[in-house]
Formats: C-alpha cells, sequence, structure tokens
C-alpha cells in the first residue's frame, strides 16, 4: 500500500509539471499570472492561423490580433474605447494610447536605438510596440509569450510569427526602419 501510495504521488507530480510548464519556460512562470498565461496561450495557438469567430485584415493585422490575445485573457474586457472592430482595438498606436490612458498598460521602457532583448524587463503577455520612424506612429505589436534565458519570445501577425526571439537585428537589416522606436509595455493582467 505504501509503494502505491509513492507511485500515485510521483504519477501526479510529473502531471503537476507538465501542465505548468506550458505554455511558458520554467524562467518565465515565477511572475506568470493566470491571466498573462492565457493572453500566451491563445498567442500560440492563433499566431500562424486565424480564430474564425474574428476578422482577419490583410494588410495589418497585428493590433487585432494582440487585441484577441488581451480580451483570451479574461483580465481585460472591452470599453467605449477599446472594443471589437475599434480604432484601440485594431490599430496599434490608438492600442497604445488606451492601454496607457487607461492604466491597463504601462511604458516600461523606450528604445530610441539597439535595444536589448535580454533587458529583463519585460515577462510573458507584455506588448512591444514599434514605431518604425520614431514619429510616434505605432506601426508594429507583438506579444510577448515566452522567456527564454533571459531573452522574450514573442508571437505577431500580419506577417505571423510564432515564438519568434525578440530581436532588433531583423529590423536593422531594412534600410526604412533603422531609425526606429520600440515601446515596452507592460500589461496589468
Amino acid at each position: 500500500m505504501h509503494k502505491q501510495k509513492k507511485i500515485a504521488a510521483a504519477f501526479l507530480a510529473v502531471a503537476l509539471c507538465v501542465c505548468i510548464a506550458s505554455p511558458a519556460s520554467a524562467s518565465s512562470r515565477a511572475q506568470m499570472t493566470d491571466s498573462r498565461r492565457k493572453a500566451a496561450s491563445y498567442a500560440v495557438k492563433y499566431a500562424l492561423t486565424t480564430n474564425d469567430h474574428y476578422h482577419r485584415y490583410s494588410d495589418a493585422n497585428c493590433a487585432n490580433y494582440v487585441s484577441q490575445c488581451l480580451y483570451a485573457s479574461g483580465r481585460l474586457k472591452p470599453d467605449d474605447t477599446w472594443y471589437l472592430r475599434s480604432g484601440a482595438w485594431d490599430g496599434a498606436t490608438s492600442m497604445y494610447r488606451w492601454l496607457i490612458r487607461s492604466g491597463n498598460g504601462e511604458l516600461i521602457k523606450r528604445y530610441d536605438s539597439e535595444p536589448s532583448a535580454k533587458n529583463g524587463l519585460l515577462q510573458v503577455g507584455d506588448l512591444v510596440f514599434y514605431d518604425w520612424k520614431s514619429t510616434g506612429s505605432m506601426h508594429h505589436v507583438a506579444i510577448v509569450t515566452d522567456i527564454v534565458d533571459g531573452v522574450p519570445k514573442i508571437c505577431a501577425n500580419t506577417t505571423d510569427r510564432k515564438n519568434l526571439t525578440w530581436s532588433y537585428t531583423p529590423v536593422m537589416a531594412d534600410s526604412t526602419k533603422r531609425n526606429a522606436t520600440w515601446y515596452l509595455v507592460r500589461i496589468k493582467y
């Protein structure tokens, strides 16, 4: 009987570890709330495919996709500014402004030059906004879905990306984006 209890306890421990290990790595789980986990899980699930319950914009779907992730967290609720097919839902600049003004997000770092991916600032569920011309208009947004060895992994849409290592290098390869500004936003889940 004692041996059966040990086996059952070992099985339960393994099952618990498997459940906790998804979607983020052990290094990012420490600071992850259930809402962050839900947002990241949604992001990973729909990074390379479209949720049939939502419209997909062919020319710029990044903010629509990230809004879906935020909504899937169960924490952020539509309001008079942020709702399905609104400017704040579908547009990166309007989303950024809504997050900051509503208190649902907070700017944690702005990079006017080469950002450090391994900065320890981002958590799973946080957002990275891209301003390609440093004009204050956001041109893209991505969501952090994991942290591996201190480096964020992101998911994004328009050009679909799933658990891509966040880095400024591909951006710098495009000469039209060399003056980019990055905004790291902590979501208050």
